[in-house]
């Protein structure tokens, strides 16, 4: 791994499953994991179609529910991210909404790690 400052940071519990998460949800591009390695317990992704670059790491169990995190995401369509969250067995906090100030698309989902994702829509112009 590089010595590169991530933008974001997710807590997991069970690296695998959160891998196929969201690559599912989100098409994130995850780079090859070297188990030789030390810090083999995380992985690092890039968020397709952004400069945005992370990392999983698994935690120990109960460490993610005590300190629960929160990220936000931009999405062309949220509708489309909710379905396939519902697919990997997410759950829905908020579904779709609109802000009426902003106008802007909003939902709320829980990972398959317990995180929770704020999703952020620009309101369609018509």
């Amino acid at each position: 791994m590089s010595n590169k400052d991530y933008q974001i940071q997710i807590p997991v519990f069970e690296l695998s499953r959160a891998i196929a998460f969201y690559k599912h949800v989100f098409s994130f591009r995850f780079r090859p994991q070297h188990p030789e390695l030390d810090y083999a317990q995380r992985v690092e992704f890039e968020i397709p179609e952004t400069n945005q670059q992370g990392i999983l790491v698994q935690q120990e169990a109960g460490s993610v529910q005590e300190n629960k995190s929160a990220f936000h995401f931009k999405t062309l369509e949220i509708e489309d991210v909710l379905r396939r969250v519902k697919d990997k067995n997410g759950r829905i906090l908020k579904d779709k909404f609109i802000d009426p100030q902003t106008r802007n698309i909003l939902a709320e989902f829980e990972d398959s790690e317990g995180n929770m994702i704020s999703l952020h829509q620009i309101y369609p112009a018509k």
